[in-house]
């Protein structure tokens, strides 16, 4: 351990003054507490997802290896508050100096949100195809984020000091804006596939609702994080307050995405309880001779009202890879 001067504790030594760092990487060490509490969530939300599905589709098993990016992210914001508030205690020369850590952000977050975003997208596209024209508009727009991501990230390397960033922070607005453009079209989208759902199997239906309404809770609470963020960046340039609310944000869509692949299980089962349930019934009545027309006549459902939900059917159960999904399982 490096000695103290001998004259440090002499009253004619003082030391330089030391700026304010409540809403800068005071703002970054709180957002970065809760980061990591969210990050335990997602371990544990990946371990369930592997646990539960060990045959699911390939798309959902590399898009589960966000996790990767999402653990580089954790890793990102724990060096920046190291090396910020104890690597470099009492040394406010190196507080306006951007690390390395500091200048990826912008492209870890990027992946995080590009990947969880194109998990939603699939969605719509699979629950019916006359939104295709809607996700191409979607791609675009997904596309045109990672290009600002990118642009971020470059911009960041180039430069040395936070400073000299401010001309370019409007890069980090076009993040925050697109990003949050994208989940509120996402938002809609389920909301009227909530509305629109029709099938002739009321568990169905209900699941189909419920992973609707997983769905908008998620884009509502990746909304209410990146448009803050996006007001912060044009309002308050000299601060990290929008830093602050981009690090928690990303942990928010990797734990809306594992959520939603992990509850299909639990739907799952409840589908299979109540059709059991509904199949010993029908049995029963066939056996005594009680409903037959009533029955009948309440299986018609026109063809018109009924979505088509075969091509939902692309997951698989822990129990096989042969075994046969149900319906609540889509995506």
């Amino acid at each position: 351990m490096t000695s103290l001067p001998a004259n440090f504790t002499s009253p004619q030594v003082t030391l330089p003054p030391l700026p304010s760092l409540t809403n800068t990487y005071g703002a970054t060490l709180i957002s970065t507490f809760l980061a990591l509490a969210l990050y335990g969530s997602t371990v544990y939300q990946t371990h369930r997802y592997y646990r539960l599905f060990p045959a699911d589709i390939t798309f959902h098993r590399l898009l589960v290896r966000l996790f990767i990016t999402d653990t580089f992210h954790s890793a990102s914001v724990i060096h920046i508050c190291y090396h910020y508030l104890v690597q470099n205690y009492l040394n406010p020369f190196a507080l306006p100096i951007a690390v390395w850590s500091i200048k990826f952000m912008p492209l870890s977050m990027g992946f995080v949100v590009l990947l969880c975003q194109s998990f939603y997208t699939r969605r719509i596209f699979l629950v019916n195809r006359r939104f295709g024209w809607i996700v191409v508009i979607i791609v675009i727009m997904m596309l045109g984020e990672l290009a600002f991501f990118i642009a971020t990230t470059v911009r960041a390397f180039k430069l040395t000091v936070f400073d000299d960033f401010s001309p370019y922070l409007w890069l980090d607005s076009a993040c925050f804006g697109a990003a949050t453009f994208v989940d509120l079209i996402l938002m809609i989208v389920f909301l009227v596939v909530l509305q629109s759902s029709k099938t002739a199997f009321r568990s169905t239906k209900k699941g189909l609702d419920r992973l609707a309404i997983y769905a908008v809770i998620a884009t509502l609470l990746n909304t209410v994080l990146t448009l803050p963020a996006m007001i912060f960046t044009i309002i308050s340039k000299e601060t990290f307050i929008y830093l602050a609310l981009s690090i928690p944000t990303a942990k928010i869509y990797t734990n809306g995405v594992l959520a939603f692949l992990n509850v299909r299980h639990d739907l799952a089962e409840r589908t299979n309880a109540l059709k059991t349930m509904t199949f010993g019934m029908s049995t029963l009545k066939r056996a005594f001779g009680i409903g037959e027309t009533s029955s009948a006549s309440s299986s018609e459902v026109p063809s018109s009202s009924v979505i088509d939900i075969s091509a939902l059917e692309d997951g698989t159960r822990a129990d096989g890879p042969s075994t046969k999904t149900p319906h609540c399982m889509m995506i």
